[in-house]
């Protein structure tokens, strides 16, 4: 799968194709261009942010006060909400308030100039594996999936994260190098690579998988007598110290690695779970944590960047198991460093998320996104492979030639491009509306239950979010009255829980509760609604005391 060659380019990447830094440069210049213009474009067609950015916003603006009750209160790492909160500093001067949209753009501005960062890393990945040619592709192309453009234009954690792990294993390659030169210069690079990934596990805990990748790396190539143990050990070493004291202080502040996850999550009792399918039963199948594994995999990576890897992976396959060279020089091969990171990411990532979805039932394509890109490359070289075998069939005549060479890579881009232009969260919008309708009525002392995040953070009141599915009518009075806040309103959305209205129905009626007219119905279609209750608390308090009275077990008669 590999050729073992000298890494000189790994050291100091250059275009091995003309030679020219200036062209280099200027080619990735533009791709980061496309990759800033494609989500600055989306950005601005988008009415609301993602669910868990109204988290992240709430985690900023509250780390400014209290740094410490975040820290507590929220399972979320807080790399992203800090990040977020220092964009908006720094833009503050230039005309950036503090009202809710203000917030929501310093987040959308991190999750840009991240997935900016980690596209021009992609881009040196895959020049240091398969060459500058296919860098250029695979950077292009995969800038454009619509999972990639998605989460570089909302207010969310990944494209942080995975652009400091991306640049950790690029760092990590540029160590190696060094190692096999016997530089000193080694042993900065391994720094450096430590503080990404530990940057990385202060946005997600699985970034921190980049530094042992890294370390697994250059032991590999130790035993194979490519560079001295003194400077080997001494670069695993600074690498591991570099990313614990980004790690430790806010691992003792949490009291473990993450509150995210649980050692439970991956494993079943006390066995771990290194392959995770031999221990499934009842109504699984043996593929189901395949099949979700693919699926994620191919959404995270786009479905046509998955076509095209598979196409490069089957090319290889067949050259390898055969005598021939069916394809003769039209098959690009990659480096062995780069292959082994893909290798072994792989080995590590995928049995892990394969026990995360046997056990606990929960699998997102965010979670397989720092490997998608990894494997990105194999994409960018199996659409290469693709234009050249297209090319050929116009072998006879040079023009006609370059036009099928041209065809294949303007398809894909074009697709790709088109399918990525779409406002986030179409037909979202009206929660928007709902909440800023509700904040006309709110005052300070209100307090919200609502079934719906995007309500709550586009009221702009106090409250929280409740899982109404889970709470019958019971359940939901006990809520209110033995909350730790005094909750004055309750906001249902019918389009997220129509089930449930239906279950309360009985309840949501006078004197306890009193619908808002005016503000129970919210969107274009009139479909859906948005239902706004006040609270009476004295009628809840009356009807809680004659229920009490009612059930009190009678007095024993004295004497």
């Amino acid at each position: 799968m590999m050729e073992d060659k000298p890494t000189d380019n790994l050291a100091a990447p250059a275009c091995q194709a003309d030679q020219t830094g200036r062209r280099c440069f200027l080619g990735l210049l533009l791709i980061v261009c496309v990759c800033l213009a494609i989500r600055t474009w989306v950005i601005a067609h988008t009415d609301v942010i993602a669910r868990d950015g109204t988290v992240y916003v709430k985690m900023a603006r509250e780390w400014s006060a209290v740094p410490s009750g975040v820290i507590r209160s929220y399972d979320y790492h807080v790399g992203y909400p800090v990040a977020l909160l220092g964009v908006h500093r720094l833009l503050a001067p230039l005309g950036l308030g503090e009202d809710l949209r203000s917030w929501e753009l310093a987040g959308q501005t991190v999750s840009l100039l991240a997935a900016a960062a980690a596209t021009a890393a992609l881009w040196l990945l895959a020049g240091m594996t398969f060459g500058w040619r296919i860098a250029w592709v695979t950077a292009l192309v995969f800038s454009l999936g619509r999972k990639w453009v998605d989460l570089g234009a909302d207010v969310l954690s990944d494209s942080l994260a995975v652009a400091f792990q991306m640049w950790a294993i690029v760092l990590a390659l540029a160590t190696l190098a060094r190692l096999e030169k016997r530089s000193p210069w080694a042993l900065p690079l391994a720094a450096a690579t430590g503080i990404c990934a530990g940057l990385g596990y202060l946005v997600r805990p699985e970034a921190l998988l980049a530094v042992g990748l890294a370390a697994v790396l250059w032991l590999a190539y130790r035993f194979r007598g490519r560079s001295t143990w003194r400077l080997t050990g001494g670069a695993v070493v600074l690498a591991v110290v570099a990313a614990l004291l980004c790690v430790l202080p806010y691992a003792l502040a949490i009291g473990g690695l993450t509150k995210k996850k649980r050692l439970s999550d991956f494993v079943q009792g006390s066995v771990p779970s290194v392959w995770p399918l031999a221990q499934i039963g009842g109504g699984d199948t043996i593929l189901a944590p395949v099949q979700a594994l693919v699926a994620c995999l191919t959404e995270a990576m786009h479905p046509i960047l998955f076509f095209l890897a598979l196409l490069w992976l089957g090319a290889w396959i067949v050259r390898r198991t055969t005598s021939r060279k069916p394809w003769g020089q039209m098959l690009p091969l990659p480096q062995a460093q780069g292959a082994f990171m893909m290798v072994a990411a792989a080995a590590v990532e995928l049995p892990l998320l394969g026990a995360l979805q046997v056990h606990v039932h929960y699998l997102s394509d965010r979670h397989l996104l720092f490997l998608a890109m990894l494997l990105s490359p194999l994409a960018g070289a199996g659409l290469l492979f693709a234009a050249q075998m297209v090319g050929s069939l116009g072998r006879s005549q040079k023009t006609t030639r370059a036009f099928l060479l041209a065809l294949v890579p303007a398809a894909v881009i074009i697709g790709m491009l088109a399918h990525s232009l779409r406002p986030l969260h179409d037909g979202k919008g009206w929660y928007r509306q709902a909440g800023e309708r509700l904040h006309v009525i709110l005052r300070d002392d209100d307090y919200i239950l609502t079934d719906n995040s995007w309500i709550l953070h586009y009221s702009e009141g106090k409250g929280e979010s409740l899982d109404v599915r889970t709470l019958d009518a019971d359940g939901l009075l006990r809520r209110i009255r033995e909350g730790p806040q005094a909750a004055t309103y309750l906001v249902l959305s019918e389009e997220d829980s129509a089930a449930s209205n239906r279950r309360l129905q009985p309840l949501l009626r006078p004197p306890i509760f009193n619908e808002v007219p005016g503000l129970n119905r919210t969107g274009a279609d009139g479909a859906k609604r948005v239902r706004v209750f006040p609270i009476n608390r004295s009628a809840l308090e009356n009807v809680i005391g004659r229920d009490h009275a009612i059930h009190r077990p009678p007095d024993k008669p004295s004497g």
